[in-house]
């Protein structure tokens, strides 16, 4: 893609860092010109189409195979763990390579994890791997090698499933505590076969996506850097003046400092550790005690560890994705009888006022139980009781998720999915100010947070907006 409007186009979207929205717009835009030139679609069909996802009307439009018609698929034979190093690449989950001392596979391929990323119940797939050569694979992907070169290319094929893996591959993931991919679900993967050159110019945009993705991440982690020094500054105070004199200093120049979402990230994690250090509002008279966590608690547990009998209707079951956005969220959840729900509470038993605790997966993130709602929890999630009378729920929410913050891979079990077990959690140290002075805590920090929280807003709206202009641009300059 060479023309000026494409690229400008390209450099709207990078600018946003939403690369997927950029490849999805950019697959569509190629597979509807090769349409434009041969559809027999009326306006009508066209019209009745118009509220159906993008991908679902091209498929219908498109000349399309199942996957197994047109390529051979088989999964690794590699145990990853107890693969002996060597000279040849081996494909694994991760996006780095290991290595091997042999070969499994030989010429273009592309390899998907048959596991989720997340696991514990939630379907996920971080990435689909393109690999040439030879090469070995783990036997926990399969490998995906097209029959006729001629027919289907392998990198179209890669692009392809990496851009729409979440419609193609994860909604064709089964199972409940272990969700996992099969070869006879890949199998039946919808392919649109659009001629070979139209292959290629898909596969010539995203590499040039790729590019401007390892450009745009190098600049990411150049200014992660800098915030991080802006922010040592902040953690490094010695009272509460000197915070706030700090804090000053940034206060202006807010929207062009904290400009992504890691960044953000960054600075909600700053402030946690600020208040808990009691440079936000304390004096030096106002000391507070370091207590593990199990002594500002009545229980500490978790939930069921045995995979429930799902209804379709019933009491709410919730995991740790309930939670990942700091929020309790019981929108996408599922449901167990009232049976089993009374049996399991008996053990662990949510109510008013107590706090989740994400311990599986995305580690670290609390959230207070406000609803009088019945629901049971996963063991992805830890149940905190908090003891009223020395602390406040607010309080600890915000101390935990601060003190899970400063937790090294020592603390953390688990290699793909990780794991906080509750000894780990029942030893947390958080400093425990008197109950006048959580107050002003939480007062300050809550603040300071909703600051954060209209920054996030504020890249999400920038972001949508170029999302928008760039397919627009893409569209105009692929069909002119």
């Amino acid at each position: 893609m060479s023309n000026p409007e494409s690229k400008q186009a390209l450099e709207v979207l990078a600018a946003g860092s939403d690369f997927n929205a950029l490849r999805r717009a950019l697959f569509a835009t190629v597979a509807g010109s090769f349409l434009g030139k041969n559809s027999s679609h009326t306006a009508q069909e066209s019209a009745n189409e118009s509220s159906k996802p993008a991908l679902e009307v091209l498929l219908a439009q498109l000349p399309t195979q199942k996957l197994c018609s047109v390529a051979s698929i088989a999964k690794g034979r590699t145990g990853i763990k107890y693969a002996k190093s060597g000279i040849f690449p081996l494909v694994v989950t991760a996006e780095k390579r290991g290595s091997a001392d042999h070969f499994d596979f030989e010429g273009p391929g592309v390899m998907i994890p048959m596991v989720s990323s997340t696991g514990h119940g939630d379907a996920s797939l971080k990435r689909v791997h393109f690999q040439d050569g030879q090469y070995a694979v783990g036997s926990i992907l399969s490998v995906v090698q097209p029959k006729d070169p001629g027919q289907l290319s392998a990198r179209y094929l890669h692009a392809y499933l990496s851009t729409f893996k979440d419609e193609l591959l994860v909604s064709r993931m089964i199972g409940t505590a272990n969700v996992s991919l099969t070869v006879t679900k890949i199998s039946e993967v919808p392919v649109p076969l659009l001629p070979i050159a139209a292959q290629q110019k898909v596969d010539e945009l995203m590499a040039l996506c790729d590019r401007l993705e390892a450009r745009q991440q190098d600049a990411e982690a150049a200014h992660a850097r800098l915030v991080q020094a802006l922010l040592e500054g902040l953690t490094q105070a010695r009272d509460a003046d000197e915070f706030q004199a700090g804090w000053e200093r940034l206060a202006g120049e807010f929207y062009s400092i904290f400009s992504t979402e890691s960044s953000i990230t960054a600075l909600r994690q700053t402030i946690m550790s600020i208040a808990m250090q009691g440079h936000l509002t304390q004096s030096e008279e106002d000391a507070a005690k370091i207590l593990p966590l199990a002594d500002l608690t009545t229980k500490i547990t978790d939930g069921t560890h045995k995979t429930p009998i799902y209804v379709s209707s019933g009491v709410k079951f919730l995991s740790a994705k309930n939670v990942r956005t700091g929020i309790l969220d019981m929108q996408e959840c599922r449901y167990i009888s009232k049976a089993e729900h009374i049996e399991l509470t008996k053990r662990c038993h949510p109510e008013v006022g107590d706090i989740l605790l994400s311990k599986s997966g995305s580690i670290g993130t609390a959230v207070i139980v406000k609803d009088d709602e019945p629901f049971s929890i996963f063991e992805s999630l830890a149940l905190l009781k908090p003891d009223h009378t020395q602390v406040l729920a607010d309080y600890l929410q915000l101390a935990v998720q601060e003190a899970c913050f400063r937790l090294d891979d020592t603390h953390v079990k688990g290699v793909g999915v990780k794991h906080l077990h509750l000894n780990v959690i029942r030893r947390l140290e958080v400093s425990t100010p008197a109950l006048d002075i959580q107050h002003r805590i939480v007062a300050k920090v809550s603040e300071l947070l909703a600051l954060c929280d209209q920054l996030k807003a504020r890249i999400a709206a920038g972001r949508a907006k170029q999302a928008q202009l760039a397919e627009a641009l893409v569209k105009q300059a692929v069909a002119g």
